[in-house]
């Protein structure tokens, strides 16, 4: 239930700002949560679950006139990757890419695109195995590479 109740209030700050950006991450926010009431593999951990929504309710409660929602969101995308151990959709092939890139740089141009693009598929195929583990997110959340 505590899911539901900070869902009401991420939508009345939706409703109430004046600010696009706290729309903006309010309705991911919103689109998260939704998708986490759905998954079966929360349940053992419920209980962390409502005491960091609780604790995210309160944040906003206590920030009423300042409220930053993607400093909220930021934070419970981390605690999602702690104790659940969820993922962001593409993030394992983001930093598959970027490592490649990394190690290429020694090696020069030519093989630059190289180690891109085994960065890049080695990425894919772990983002592909939290998918079946049941631990990757849907919702997009291209801004938060954890």
């Amino acid at each position: 239930m505590e899911i539901q109740k900070t869902i009401d209030i991420l939508t009345e700050i939706r409703k109430n700002t004046d600010n696009p950006k706290n729309k903006k991450y309010s309705e991911k926010f919103i689109r998260l949560l939704t998708e986490i009431r759905f998954m079966n593999n929360i349940k053992p951990k419920a209980e962390i679950l409502d005491s960091a929504l609780k604790l995210i309710r309160q944040n906003f409660e206590i920030e009423k006139d300042n409220i930053v929602v993607k400093k909220e969101l930021n934070n419970f995308i981390k605690f999602l990757k702690a104790e659940f151990s969820f993922t962001i959709p593409w993030y394992y092939t983001q930093i598959g890419a970027l490592i490649g890139l990394m190690v290429t740089v020694f090696f020069g141009l030519l093989s630059l695109l190289v180690g891109l693009l085994v960065g890049g598929i080695i990425g894919y195929f772990l983002d592909e195995k939290a998918r079946k583990e049941g631990k990757k997110l849907k919702t997009e959340l291209s801004e938060f590479i954890c």
